[in-house]
C-alpha cells in the first residue's frame, strides 16, 4: 500500500508539533494550493516541509490519509468534523471534500443537524445542505424534537419552515 511506503515520501508535512510524511504527487493531485506551491519553488518545497498551524493534528492526518484513499475514523470528534471542510475549503480539495460530505450524511442525526445545515452553509456544501434540510423538513412535519435550532442560519431557517408548513397557508 502506498500509504506504507515511507522510504519514498518525499515531503512533511507538520500540525501542532507532529509531523506527516507523504508523497508530494500524492498531495499535489488532490491539492491544487498544495501542486502550487510544489511548483513555485517556496521555501516549503525547497526545504521539503510545510506547518500547517491552524488544523489539528487528528484533522490534517484524516486529510492527508483520504488522499490515499483510507477512510475517515468512525469515532471521529464533533469539532473535528467541522475543521475537516474548512481544511479542505482552505486548500481547494474539492474531491475530497465530496467524501467528507457524504461521511457527514451518514453521520446525520437529530443532534447535530443544525450544527452541520450551517457548517454546509458556510463551505457550499450542497448536497448536506439538501440532507439537512430534508431531515429538519421531516421533523418539524412528525413533530420530532430537533437540537439547536434556534442557531439556524436565518434564510435557510425560513426556507425550512415554509417547506415543512406550506400546507397551512
Amino acid at each position: 500500500m502506498l500509504w506504507e511506503d515511507s522510504d519514498n515520501k518525499d515531503f512533511t508535512i507538520f500540525a501542532k508539533g507532529k509531523q506527516i510524511k507523504v508523497h508530494k504527487h500524492i498531495i499535489a493531485v488532490y491539492s491544487p494550493v498544495f501542486a502550487g506551491m510544489f511548483k513555485s519553488g517556496m521555501k516549503e518545497a525547497k526545504n521539503g516541509k510545510v506547518e500547517i498551524p491552524n488544523y489539528s493534528f487528528e484533522v490534517v492526518e484524516i486529510i492527508v490519509k483520504l488522499c490515499y484513499d483510507l477512510d475517515i475514523p468512525g469515532n471521529l470528534i464533533f469539532d473535528h468534523r467541522i475543521e475537516l471542510f474548512k481544511f479542505v475549503d482552505q486548500y481547494l480539495m474539492d474531491s475530497i471534500k465530496e467524501i467528507i460530505e457524504n461521511y457527514l450524511i451518514k453521520k446525520l442525526s437529530v443532534i447535530n443537524v443544525c450544527l452541520l445545515s450551517n457548517c454546509s452553509i458556510a463551505h457550499e456544501a450542497e448536497n448536506l445542505k439538501s440532507h439537512c434540510s430534508d431531515l429538519i423538513t421531516k421533523c418539524l412535519k412528525d413533530g420530532t424534537a430537533v437540537n439547536d435550532l434556534e442557531i439556524l442560519e436565518k434564510d435557510f431557517k425560513l426556507k425550512i419552515f415554509d417547506n415543512a408548513f406550506c400546507f397551512l397557508a
